[in-house]
């Protein structure tokens, strides 16, 4: 007669074997391309904070302070009909714009809304991206066409990750290495302060919701104006970036770490020395027709 614990012996192989057989899986996985087309609408939200403690000074006359850094972004936009000289025209909504720094180095807290409520018509041309007003008549003021410029990257037109992929595949386990300006798509930062360095990415597999799931890990840097000053940024991030895999677009995109902050003494600002953490929120979704 077998005892139950003899039993579990032997079940236990049976039953752990689909579980190995899927974690060392290597199957390849195939990922669709689609480029966005006229009438598609979607949104892009983000959300990047940065807290710092920083030691400002020396010796006696050190106080630690605290550097906070908070961007929060919502896009929505509008696939356009291309024009006679363009490659591509969007009209870009932001329903939400808004960024507050805590500066203890000038002992204020700044708010930027530069674009918040605001609509424009982005045109890409050979010459660059062209930025106007909601009609998409007027130019609007170089500060504002700045920021929806530097937002054009995170709108994935085009699939990123493709631009890594020789036969559209991808391998559990397999490593990605991405260029910078692949990486600055890819992260879609809403921060101006902080620009990849380095990008790469892991092939986890499929995720249980159809998606597919890479580890990324990113170094960047940077500088932030304080009282006229360079306050030099770095970090490393990582987490995991959920993709599409009819479409190769990014859904979600949770990254989390370390910063640092470094600003040299000068006759006008103290020496200052900081670390903290970095945290990296990023969603696409569909909009309603």
């Amino acid at each position: 007669m077998t005892t139950p614990r003899l039993t579990l012996a032997l079940l236990l192989p049976a039953l752990l074997a689909p579980l190995l057989l899927a974690a060392g899986d290597e199957t390849p996985l195939t990922v669709g391309h689609h480029a966005r087309s006229p009438g598609e609408r979607f949104e892009v939200s983000s959300v990047a904070e940065v807290k710092l403690q920083a030691e400002i000074g020396t010796g006696f006359l050190a106080q630690r302070v605290s550097y906070d850094l908070r961007e929060e972004e919502r896009l929505e936009v509008t696939v356009l009909e291309a024009a006679e000289d363009s490659q591509r025209r969007v009209q870009l909504s932001y329903p939400l714009r808004r960024g507050t720094t805590t500066a203890p180095l000038v002992g204020r807290k700044t708010k930027d809304r530069r674009v918040a409520n605001k609509t424009y018509v982005v045109a890409e041309s050979e010459a660059g991206l062209d930025v106007r007003d909601a009609a998409g008549e007027a130019s609007t003021r170089e500060k504002e066409a700045r920021y929806v410029r530097a937002s054009w990257a995170s709108l994935e037109l085009e699939p990123a990750l493709h631009l890594l992929l020789e036969d559209g595949t991808l391998t559990p386990g397999q490593e990605l290495v991405a260029p910078v300006d692949v990486a600055r798509r890819l992260l879609g930062l809403p921060l101006e302060q902080l620009a990849p360095d380095a990008l790469t990415l892991t092939v986890v597999g499929p995720a249980t919701d159809g998606s597919i799931e890479l580890r990324l890990v990113a170094q960047l840097s940077g500088a932030a104006d304080v009282a006229g000053h360079d306050v030099r940024l770095t970090a490393e991030l990582s987490g995991p970036l959920f993709i599409d895999a009819a479409s190769g677009r990014t859904l979600k995109l949770e990254l989390s770490g370390t910063t640092k902050i470094v600003a040299d003494a000068d006759d006008g600002l103290l020496s200052a020395r900081g670390e903290g953490t970095l945290t990296l929120r990023r969603m696409l979704r569909e909009l309603d027709e």
